[in-house]
């Protein structure tokens, strides 16, 4: 518990979560274009918040042991849980929308 309240309720930790998040939803929308949308986009997530919380270790110059390894893995499921629910929501939004053809116009999507 003491890692909770001391690494990941932090506001230097909340700020990360919040980078984090931005930067998953960016770099997998990325690589799924890219890839030509052969890549699904919930693997890739998980392998960007990963890399994006060993970002982070790497930017705070921490040491690589357990107890910083175990910081990062927390946070990376923090992150990619975070930007999970975005992406749900918004893809819930959009597919809500009632006028179809304003849907389709401001998406171009015809499905």
């Amino acid at each position: 518990m003491d890692v909770f309240a001391d690494y990941i309720l932090s506001y230097k930790s909340l700020y990360l979560i919040g980078l984090g998040v931005y930067l998953t939803l960016l770099l997998t929308s990325i690589i799924y274009r890219i890839t030509k949308r052969k890549w699904k986009p919930v693997y890739v997530g998980i392998i960007v918040s990963l890399s994006v919380s060993l970002f982070h270790l790497q930017m705070a110059n921490l040491p690589w042991d357990f107890s910083n390894i175990s910081k990062v893995i927390i946070l990376s499921i923090i992150i990619y849980g975070a930007a999970f629910a975005l992406a749900a929501s918004i893809a819930g939004i959009v597919r809500t929308t009632e006028n179809q053809d304003e849907r389709d116009v401001t998406y171009g999507d015809k499905n």
